[in-house]
């Protein structure tokens, strides 16, 4: 019982602060940037409060949440695009679902955009149109920006390692169209993988063990039923007599 009522503590403290990040995302996409700053600046208020250990989360994790939150209030009142300030708050919103969520996180709806983009990169790569791809480069970095602190805390370290070498040769542009095209490809495969190793876990072991589980009980209960019941009807077909 102790444990259920701290699990549900647990999630009254992330439903609350999940709801504060929307809302200060919806401020933000409807221009109200003072009212989303209060919003963030709420969500600070109720975070210091709680107990760190309570919401199950590592250091690393709290300095990737701090270093989001800090760029996001920054953000909204520098003088910045507004498509560039609603990015990074929609950055940190997907950070708090990604730190509360354990199966299926918000950012994988990235995956759609930022594949699509990708695969417009390689084609510009292929076709020698520069311009054009730093156009896209740009694009996609924007994209891929606005789920790397959510990739941090969702995923093992040597893959985001990976992911930001991948980047960092990217951004400084290979010396001819093969090598570029050998790092695009390469690139493309663990980006694939970056997706489905969240959708491979998305899916709680211990659900499917009690599903697997259940399921023999049933099969098993169900063979009990139907066996009493033959076993019945012998009774009745060899002994009418008893009757």
């Amino acid at each position: 019982m102790m444990h259920q009522t701290a699990f549900a503590k647990e999630n009254g403290y992330w439903k609350d602060l999940n709801l504060l990040s929307d809302e200060a995302l919806e401020l933000v996409k409807q221009d109200q940037l003072t009212e989303a700053e209060k919003m963030l600046t709420q969500f600070s208020d109720q975070f210091v409060q709680l107990n760190i250990q309570a919401l199950h989360i590592t250091m690393d994790d709290l300095r990737v949440l701090t270093v989001s939150h800090e760029e996001a209030i920054q953000s909204l009142t520098a003088t910045l695009p507004l498509d560039v300030k609603v990015r990074k708050v929609m950055q940190f919103r997907l950070l708090v679902d990604a730190l509360q969520s354990e199966h299926q996180p918000l950012w994988t709806e990235m995956e759609g955009p930022i594949m699509t983009t990708f695969k417009q990169l390689k084609t510009t790569a292929a076709q020698g149109q520069k311009d054009l791809f730093q156009q896209q480069l740009t694009q996609f970095l924007n994209q891929y920006e606005t789920i790397e602190p959510s990739v941090k805390v969702d995923i093992k370290s040597e893959f985001v390692q990976k992911m930001n070498a991948h980047l960092n040769e990217l951004d400084a542009q290979a010396t001819d169209e093969a090598t570029q095209m050998k790092q695009l490809n390469e690139m493309e495969k663990d980006l694939k993988e970056l997706f489905q190793n969240v959708k491979d876990n998305g899916v709680d072991s211990s659900l499917i063990w009690m599903m697997i589980t259940t399921g023999s009980i049933i099969i098993l209960t169900l063979s009990y039923v139907g066996w009493r019941k033959y076993n019945g009807n012998n009774i009745i077909t060899h002994h009418p007599q008893e009757l």
